[in-house]
């Protein structure tokens, strides 16, 4: 996916939370010490960073050092680090979580971080010192957390674009899968109406799958409007007698299709629900997530039983691509609006028999949640 149009989407929902949210192993960790607390390596104190619009795609470091901690009894797990952020003259209650990771480096694009300290209270072009400072925790039951010294710098932020409206020119996907009708298909996107659509779609297994599919530029088969193969791989022609498109399984991906260049692509992609009082809650593995059989086909869900928190929090979850920390979807208090930089999601019904659904089935991704 192309990542920008995903942060244009993400600023209508963004807000981050302001206390870390511990994702710790599961199995109680006894009489850990930190001996060595961890210390912000990039950027460096007293750095003055401007962000330019011009350099939203491009990556900003944050690094840090490791903690080092001793443990008397029981395995010693890697640390969780939290990157906190704050205007100088402001409390740490007050502070922004940039990212909760096991990694000692985080490197947003210009244009998230930039949306991170607008949303902090920072007036576009004007320099405004910040205090940063990192955080490690260990272990859940007695968990040690040690926190590094803060450093000052001095940022400077741009004016972020209004994003565009949600929806925009849209293509329609029919194939075997749905019974090759363009009217109740899903649809991909052109949110930046730059000739390229692009979107998730899940073919499920069954009998009746063989992978074949064209996208229509309407609900129907308008000749004109339909692309298909053009017998190379990836190639696309409009001609209505062109080959059908195949794809190699049954399963999710993320299809793209580019009317300018007509050449089209998918990467596979598998989305899976991750929490407390999920299977042994302690954030390392996910339960998958598929859609039905009868569709939609860009709305998947699982049904599960979600068990008391085993980290003594709040219940609560995120989704998460391909079973990896990369892209993982959280959302705000009180909004249905998924954010690769929203927080945990809570589940303040507490334990029982829930139902995840991820709604991907326009530009911006929503979530339901339901106890069943």
């Amino acid at each position: 996916m192309k990542k920008i149009i995903i942060l244009f989407t993400v600023i209508l929902g963004l807000t981050f939370i302001f206390e870390s949210c511990k994702k710790n192993d599961a199995e109680p960790k006894y009489n850990a010490t930190a001996t060595v607390s961890p210390a912000l390596t990039s950027p460096t104190g007293g750095a003055e960073v401007t962000l330019l619009l011009s350099d939203s795609a491009t990556p900003f470091m944050f690094g840090w050092s490791k903690a080092v901690y001793t443990i008397n009894e029981g395995v010693l797990s890697n640390p969780v680090y939290s990157l906190f952020v704050v205007q100088a003259d402001s409390s740490w209650d007050n502070a922004t979580e940039l990212i909760n990771t096991t990694s000692l480096t985080y490197e947003p694009i210009v244009y998230e971080l930039n949306n991170a300290l607008y949303i902090l209270g920072l007036t576009p072009e004007v320099p405004t010192l910040l205090k940063i400072r990192v955080s490690s925790i260990i272990g859940t039951v007695g968990a040690t957390n040690t926190m590094s010294e803060e450093i000052n710098i001095t940022a400077t932020i741009f004016e972020p674009p209004t994003p565009p409206e949600p929806g925009g020119p849209s293509m329609w996907v029919p194939g075997a899968y749905q019974g090759w009708s363009p009217a109740t298909a899903p649809q991909i996107w052109d949110v930046d109406e730059d000739g390229v659509f692009e979107g998730y779609v899940y073919f499920p297994d069954g009998a009746s799958f063989d992978g074949n599919f064209k996208f229509t530029a309407n609900p129907d088969w308008v000749d004109g409007g339909n692309y298909g193969s053009d017998g190379t791989e990836f190639g696309l022609d409009t001609d209505s007698g062109a080959g059908n498109l195949e794809i190699p399984g049954p399963g999710g991906y993320w299809l793209t299709c580019d009317v300018i260049t007509l050449k089209w692509s998918y990467v596979e992609q598998s989305y899976g629900v991750i929490g407390s009082g999920i299977l042994n809650g302690d954030w390392t593995e996910d339960v998958d997530m598929v859609a039905p059989t009868a569709g939609p086909y860009n709305v998947i869900e699982t049904t599960i039983d979600v068990t008391a928190s085993q980290d003594a929090g709040a219940l609560r979850f995120k989704y998460r691509l391909d079973n990896d920390w990369a892209v993982a979807y959280g959302a705000d208090a009180g909004t249905n609006v998924l954010s690769t930089s929203g927080p945990d999601i809570e589940m303040p019904d507490g334990p029982g028999n829930y139902t995840f659904k991820m709604d991907m089935s326009k530009p911006e991704f929503t979530f339901e949640l339901i106890k069943n």
